[in-house]
């Protein structure tokens, strides 16, 4: 098994381990269809279809900044430490860090979060040292 398909079949087991603490009442209004659908649905058949219409969800990409902003919290600046030292900039929202290897780059990301009504918005100019 590819490591794509074993991250995506971890998510699914943890996804459906959350909808079995949950009832069929609980789980109807989540799902993508409407609950006149699935009120003669098991509960079982609930929790699997969860599990479907949260990886679509995920995979249409509706989570991509949520993603990567909890990634960045629970890293930190440690999987940039990994990688390499070729970040050059920091852009910080919040508390959370993100890099660029180009100013370019690091100031769209700086007025993208500005855009969005955020104003603890910085951009750091790194040394290499500092992230290697």
């Amino acid at each position: 098994m590819d490591k794509q398909t074993r991250y995506k079949k971890a998510l699914a087991n943890i996804i459906f381990y959350q909808a079995v603490g949950q009832s069929k009442q609980e789980l109807q209004p989540q799902l993508f269809y409407e609950e006149e659908t699935t009120d003669s649905w098991t509960v079982e058949q609930c929790r699997l279809q969860y599990v479907k219409d949260q990886l679509q969800f995920i995979d249409d990409g509706n989570l991509d900044d949520e993603i990567e902003e909890t990634w960045n919290k629970v890293f930190g600046r440690k999987k940039y430490k990994m990688i390499g030292s070729e970040w050059k900039f920091a852009v910080w929202v919040g508390g959370v860090d993100d890099y660029f290897i180009d100013y370019e780059s690091a100031k769209r990301h700086h007025d993208y979060w500005v855009d969005k009504g955020h104003d603890d918005v910085k951009i750091e100019v790194l040394s290499q040292g500092e992230v290697t």
